[in-house]
């Protein structure tokens, strides 16, 4: 065991000089959810937020169509009107350049009734508009819309935006907001000339309240997203360090020294084993402590605005996924240890670990779909079995009895791993493979 240590220590020290795993074991856990909640969550929430206040640029078609319609949409401090005799200049000019706009149909939209003018040849031209910024939104007005609210009809208020950009996303959806009032307006004048009210046609309503608690319905987002993480960051955060002690070994010609010192092949083994899951489980300790706390803090900033849910994860939820990657961690270990010992070079074991990782990031994406529980049945299944447990145990709905099935499947695939890393450093047609 004294020479298991004693590689071990020495495995320690290589890779703590080398960048690359200073880089993927600390600096990308510690720093990454923070970044992605606080910085760049808090750049794109205010984007958002700086948007919606704009008053988006809209056009509204027939230009002399519904003058108290226009009158209301025109008070509106969402949007402002643009006149549409400069938009159909605008693209009248940019039809002498762009071949797949054609006048004639520029000149129906602006002179007659759009409404009457078939969808599939007046998109492109609205869309024309909407993607150079002359406008966020396209409005068609129907010639009679009751704007009294004394009509009997019902008729379509058509919005033509481009969804694909967040500011023509924001003005739809503050003219929705506007027609929903308007809307609602006309309907309370007409039940009025009718003598009766809104209560009439509605007599109940249905009010849905979520009674899972509060934690819960906090833990939905950390538990897709946990389990995912965790299996990513464990394997990738042993992968460097396994890569740099085996192949980068061989090509820096020192293996053959560490081979030729007084200390058997499976303490050897055990001691480049145990560096790389040192690293996996350090990555995914780091990696755990900075999406939690990251988490507490979007939680916590949502709670001032109102509207937020407090998040915390038990010393329980805790112990029991640290005991469950216990042994995934030992089977990545094991398995990035025998594939890069196989390679003969730095690069050709980047070629192996690289489709591994892949193999791991497909079976862990099960923690994003809903519906799939973990059973008896998939409790033997590597991967898989971890992300739905733990995600049952970040839910609070986890069975004890399933999750001691899933670290003694796990615990066995990572003992059967184990001994083949303990092995393959026996054989020296893999070890001086050049």
């Amino acid at each position: 065991m004294n020479g298991t240590l004693t590689v071990f220590f020495k495995e320690i020290k290589d890779i703590l000089r080398d960048r690359r795993t200073i880089i993927s074991m600390v600096i990308v856990p510690l720093l990454f959810y923070p970044l992605l909640t606080m910085g760049l969550g808090s750049v794109i929430a205010s984007q958002i937020e700086k948007t919606r206040a704009e008053r988006q640029p809209v056009m509204l078609l027939p230009a002399g169509a519904a003058p108290s319609m226009r009158a209301s949409l025109a008070a509106d401090t969402s949007v402002r009107i643009v006149s549409a005799d400069s938009i159909h200049a605008l693209l009248l000019a940019e039809a002498r350049i762009d071949t797949t706009l054609k006048s004639e149909t520029i000149d129906r939209i602006f002179a007659g009734d759009p409404t009457r003018i078939p969808r599939e040849e007046k998109a492109h031209i609205y869309y024309k508009a909407i993607s150079k910024k002359w406008i966020q939104a396209v409005v068609e007005v129907p010639p009679d819309v009751p704007v009294s609210g004394t009509g009997n009809d019902s008729l379509v208020l058509a919005v033509f935006i481009d969804g694909a950009d967040i500011k023509s996303d924001a003005a739809g959806d503050h003219i929705k907001e506007w027609g929903r009032a308007l809307n609602d307006s006309l309907i309370e004048r007409r039940l009025a000339a009718f003598g009766t009210n809104r209560r009439t046609l509605q007599p109940f309503w249905v009010a849905s309240q979520d009674v899972a608690p509060k934690s819960k319905q906090a833990g939905r987002f950390m538990a897709m997203m946990l389990p995912y993480m965790l299996m990513i960051l464990t394997m990738t955060g042993g992968m460097y360090p396994a890569m740099d002690i085996t192949a980068g070994e061989k090509e820096r010609n020192t293996l053959e020294t560490l081979l030729a010192a007084p200390v058997a092949r499976w303490h050897l083994a055990l001691g480049k084993f145990l560096t790389v899951l040192t690293a996996g489980f350090v990555t995914m300790l780091l990696s755990m402590t900075s999406m939690t706390v990251s988490m507490k803090w979007g939680m916590a900033q949502m709670a001032e605005e109102g509207g937020g849910i407090s998040f915390s994860m038990s010393a329980a939820t805790l112990g029991w996924i640290l005991f469950l990657m216990i042994p995934m961690a030992i089977l990545f270990a094991s398995l990035l240890v025998v594939l890069s010992i196989s390679a003969r070079s730095y690069k050709e074991a980047q070629s192996y670990a690289t489709p591994l990782l892949m193999v791991v990031i497909m079976p862990a994406m099960i923690s994003f779909v809903p519906g799939i529980e973990l059973n008896w049945a998939l409790t033997f299944v590597p991967v898989v079995n971890l992300c739905l447990a733990l995600k049952e145990v970040i839910l609070g709905i986890a069975k004890p009895a399933q999750l001691f099935a899933v670290f003694g499947t796990t615990t066995l695939y990572a003992a059967f791993m184990l001994f083949v890393t303990t092995r393959i450093f026996e054989r020296e047609s893999v070890l001086f493979r050049t």
